[in-house]
């Protein structure tokens, strides 16, 4: 697990890895879009990644056993990725490549 650095992108080549975000880092970038723009899109995601860390509280408090986290997952948290995945592609879609241009490079 990594935050966005582009030179973790060799974990992708990696066989038989499946490389994957950090959602503290994921959620930065909405905290600041929501906080510094008052984007009505980053809130959404703020809402359901604090759900998703609500899950995870839940199970340190009430002591859940490995098989009760994975069955709460399984039932809590799939559906939330499952939505947080749909709202991505619904914004992604809206945007043209054609009408994007790529910020001028470092």
């Amino acid at each position: 697990m990594t935050d966005a650095y582009a030179a973790y992108a060799y974990f992708n080549k990696i066989k038989d890895c499946t490389h994957v975000c950090c959602w503290a880092h994921a959620r930065r970038i909405f905290y600041y879009s929501f906080k510094d723009y008052k984007d009505k899109f980053a809130k959404a995601f703020l809402d359901l990644i604090e759900c998703l860390y609500k899950i995870e509280v839940e199970h340190i408090i009430f002591q859940r056993t490995e098989e009760e986290i994975v069955n709460i997952r399984n039932k809590e948290a799939i559906p939330i990725l499952h939505t947080l995945n749909q709202k991505d592609m619904e914004l992604l879609s809206k945007y043209d490549e054609s009408n994007y241009s790529a910020p001028p490079a470092a």
